[in-house]
């Protein structure tokens, strides 16, 4: 049963510039709201609401937007993106959290989550490629063991960035992995990483201003 979640917002969103030199990425809003305000609203109505965000380039108007709506927040600036997982207080969390970015807008059915993961592996919840993806591709057997997760070689299916993970596990059996590639490319020698069966059927990134544009002229 997944309990907590971390959404990682730590970034300062440079494909996202000129924008994001003003506005930090998980306060651009998409339809009137905040997109980390998505995130956190749809963990909430899955009934997730212990909520932790990292924060790092303008966490100022990060925290001081959100902070009514969160459990707390993990420090990482200046360190990459999987660095909370092994130096903070969640490598102590002995059960699946969920982890996600702050700048996808997402429908999750928690159910059907809980009901096929495990407490000693790690998931990664795909979506369908559709053209112009750019994201990372996911190659799996058919017991859903991840084999191979790259940009390069093209697949049925991709990242959606929600992934699913024990971090006390990951602690007591990896290295302490300088970025999610070598945490994955470790899981997957040991048979640890698996795609879910539950595909993301509504689901959309907005890290690029192109992105941004494109959601606004299908109005």
């Amino acid at each position: 049963m997944i309990n907590t979640a971390v959404i990682m917002a730590a970034g300062n969103g440079s494909r996202l510039h000129p924008i994001s030199k003003y506005i930090p990425k998980p306060l651009i809003e998409i339809d009137e709201k905040p997109l980390i305000v998505h995130c956190i609203d749809e963990l909430k109505r899955n009934g997730i609401d212990n909520i932790y965000v990292t924060y790092g380039y303008k966490s100022d108007l990060i925290i001081s937007n959100i902070a009514n709506k969160v459990t707390g927040f993990i420090n990482t600036t200046n360190f990459n993106n999987s660095y909370f997982i092994f130096n903070t207080i969640v490598k102590n969390i002995n059960e699946n959290i969920l982890i996600l970015p702050c700048d996808i807008i997402f429908n999750l059915n928690i159910n059907k989550l809980n009901e096929e993961i495990k407490n000693d592996g790690s998931y990664i919840v795909p979506i369908e490629y559709k053209s112009g993806m750019d994201s990372d591709y996911i190659k799996v057997d058919k017991n859903k063991n991840i084999k191979s997760i790259n940009r390069n070689n093209k697949t049925e299916y991709c990242a959606s960035g929600i992934q699913v993970c024990n971090p006390f596990q990951i602690n007591k059996n990896l290295k302490n992995g300088d970025n999610w590639y070598e945490i994955w490319n470790d899981l997957i020698e040991k048979d640890k990483l698996f795609a879910t069966n539950l595909i993301l059927e509504s689901w959309k990134t907005y890290d690029t201003i192109d992105q941004i544009l494109k959601h606004y002229e299908s109005f």
